[in-house]
């Protein structure tokens, strides 16, 4: 819902209302295995399977894994860019610095992999998201209202700021099919909104992901 959304007024507009859904269910109540999600990302990434073109990964794991890496550079050699929740915090308002969540802590490793933290209504991070080095940008996270199943409804974590990011990233694909992984990630953060400390940070990576002036700059 928060990607894609239609315009009909029932309810709140996706980022890239347009977009190609393409379902691939690898979790069942928010728990599943991680073999499960690395299929989905084969699937998904395979041109003859879903063909995707963007990968929206909310969710996360406290490990590194080896086969989950593979997973995620056999996305970016098909030209797929994955973006991920940077991980939220139980607990600890600071941040939890020092902590690593998987899929998104690859960032620092594939150019193809985005990882994204939270913030709030006032450009603050949100008290959950993640401080890391790995985090790349930054987008709304805190009370994001989208469809729930049967109704609509209101949640917050990084799992719900990674989508707008990933509709982010449609939007340039559409605009420019020939961008490369590396390329849309490159945009997203060049044209982002600078937040908390000058210049890149490990609150807000880039900063708030500014689709607008991203669309702009493109091609």
């Amino acid at each position: 819902g928060i990607i894609g959304a239609m315009d009909n007024d029932r309810g709140g507009v996706g980022g890239a209302p347009k977009a190609t859904i393409v379902p691939v269910r690898v979790l069942c109540d928010s728990q599943g295995s991680l073999s499960d999600v690395i299929d989905g990302i084969y699937w998904a990434a395979d041109p003859d399977g879903g063909d995707a073109d963007v990968i929206n990964l909310s969710l996360g794991i406290p490990d590194r894994y080896d086969v989950l890496y593979d997973a995620l550079a056999y996305a970016q050699s098909e030209g797929v860019t994955v973006v991920a929740a940077g991980g939220n915090c139980s607990t600890d308002n600071a941040g939890c610095p020092g902590q690593a969540t998987y899929p998104a802590a690859f960032s620092a490793e594939l150019d193809g992999v985005i990882a994204v933290a939270a913030t709030t209504s006032a450009d603050q991070r949100a008290s959950f998201s993640y401080v890391n080095s790995y985090v790349t940008i930054a987008a709304p996270g805190a009370g994001i209202a989208s469809t729930v199943p049967g109704s609509y409804g209101s949640k917050s974590g990084t799992s719900m700021a990674s989508p707008i990011v990933a509709a982010s990233a449609a939007l340039l694909k559409a605009r420019c099919p020939a961008l490369t992984p590396l390329e849309i990630r490159n945009q997203l953060t060049t044209t982002g909104q600078d937040l908390g400390a000058p210049g890149t940070d490990t609150s807000f990576g880039a900063g708030l992901v500014r689709a607008d002036h991203a669309l702009v700059a493109a091609c």
